[in-house]
């Protein structure tokens, strides 16, 4: 290269026009940053080799195939999470499944101790999948003393379940 035309001159020439070449493929505003710099670097260790007309191209392809790279290695790095989470997912799952299957046996523990008429409109609602008002009408009470059996049922399980889990 000639002695004319040093690196500081390549820096402040390019710096800019390199970033914003770099941030059209990398949203990272910091990994653009590097991205230049590592291309500036590129050109710092070969900087007797590299003609003056062709250092801008140098250094625009230098900082396209960091940005590839960089996008390749996050997309490698995406596939791996996904990878690991495909396999560790049934165990993941397993382990949610188990504390459902808990709660779920607790909780028809809870209600099947559970007196008419509370017990009652607890199973119609949950394990027959009725609306309040369906069972008001079917069991010939009012719509607001099925919210109040539905409240002290809640209560009544919330009970169990600390009393057992307590145990």
């Amino acid at each position: 290269m000639d002695e004319n035309f040093d690196f500081e001159q390549i820096f402040k020439a390019y710096y800019t026009q390199l970033y914003c070449f770099a941030k059209q493929m990398i949203i990272d505003e910091q990994e653009c940053h590097d991205i230049v710099c590592e291309a500036y670097e590129d050109v710092w260790r070969n900087i007797s080799t590299i003609r003056k007309e062709t250092v801008k191209a140098y250094l625009y392809a230098c900082v396209r195939n960091k940005s590839i790279n960089r996008l390749r290695h996050r997309n490698t790095h995406r596939q791996y999470l996904e990878y690991c989470k495909k396999m560790t997912d049934p165990y993941a799952h397993n382990d949610e499944l188990n504390e459902r299957l808990e709660r779920e046996r607790l909780i028809n523990e809870a209600v099947e101790t559970m007196k008419p008429p509370i017990g009652d409109v607890l199973r119609a609602c949950f394990i027959d999948g009725k609306k309040y008002a369906e069972i008001a009408q079917e069991m010939g009470i009012s719509l607001s003393l099925v919210k109040k059996y539905m409240v002290k049922a809640m209560a009544n399980i919330r009970e169990n379940i600390q009393k057992r889990l307590k145990s």
